[in-house]
């Protein structure tokens, strides 16, 4: 009995903010949907998406953008995962937890004007190192901002998401069973006989889920592209603004199109990945 009012109790706090961000995420998808197969100028029709599929400029935007997540969101893993396997005692203390928190502070567009301040050509390091006579002037610094293959994007994202990826892995590792290494250990099994028996599988569920959260973000992100990015190609979440706020009225339905694929395929990504990590979990649990 104590158990339900306390269900109940939890139902209850939560439902205004439930009530809130569920209804006006909702809306939003429902709007935006409706625009974009033309229900708002009166009849249903999804030439916006096949026009839009065709679309060179969208066949490049929606390329840079898939090429600006896998390669951030592969590079915050890794090194994430490594620092926490590596340092998961000492991130137990908390100084070293404030010192890798600190960058979740900072909003992404504060952290893109950083990494503009220290890495463009007109930055700090390139003033250093010609300072240094590193480089001839600063000029011959290489471009890392604003440059076509988003170096100032991606550092950026690895800046802000490896903290991230420690935070979601840390309680995992301090969770873990240590028996099982213990095990691997004693068998004569190395540190790599260890991650791979007794720490991957608990540990791959997570990474998927860490991996679907970032590419969600990072897939429908607007602010460091549109800072840091170049004129063409474009991400595919700036191409969007620039087609409903900058461009023709007739132009709002492909740019709600497009922030509806991007959607539709997060949906199904995370889908595949909860049924994924779901059927393990469960096999796990049963000593499979």
């Amino acid at each position: 009995m104590r158990f339900y009012r306390k269900k109940w109790r939890l139902f209850i706090y939560l439902f205004p903010v439930l009530v809130v961000v569920g209804g006006l995420l909702s809306y939003g998808i429902v709007m935006g949907f409706l625009e974009s197969v033309g229900r708002m100028e009166g009849a249903v029709t999804f030439d916006y998406y096949r026009a839009l599929i065709e679309n060179k400029q969208f066949q490049r935007s929606i390329g840079y953008s898939l090429y600006l997540t896998v390669v951030s969101t592969g590079i915050s893993l890794v090194i994430g995962a490594w620092l926490v396997h590596e340092l998961h005692k000492q991130l137990r203390k908390h100084k070293w937890q404030l010192l890798v928190w600190v960058p979740m502070l900072l909003p992404h567009f504060v952290a893109g004007y950083l990494v503009v301040l220290l890495f463009s050509q007109s930055g700090l390091l390139s003033s250093l190192f010609a300072t240094l006579h590193v480089t001839d002037s600063i000029q011959h610094f290489p471009e890392l901002t604003n440059d076509r293959y988003g170096v100032g994007i991606i550092l950026t994202y690895v800046w802000k998401e490896v903290p991230f990826v420690i935070l979601m892995l840390l309680p995992v590792y301090e969770q873990m069973n240590t028996k099982l290494s213990e095990v691997v250990t004693t068998l004569g099994g190395r540190k790599r006989e260890v991650f791979r028996y007794a720490q991957w599988p608990v540990l791959w569920p997570v990474y998927l889920e860490i991996a679907l959260i970032l590419i969600a973000f990072l897939l429908s992100a607007f602010e460091v592209p549109y800072l840091l990015g170049v004129t063409s190609p474009k991400a595919a979440p700036v191409l969007a603004y620039q087609w409903f706020y900058e461009g023709q009225w007739e132009m709002r339905p492909y740019a709600q199109a497009l922030m509806m694929v991007i959607t539709i395929c997060t949906i199904s990504l995370a889908f595949l990945i909860a049924q994924s990590t779901a059927r393990h979990r469960d096999r796990l649990a049963k000593g499979q």
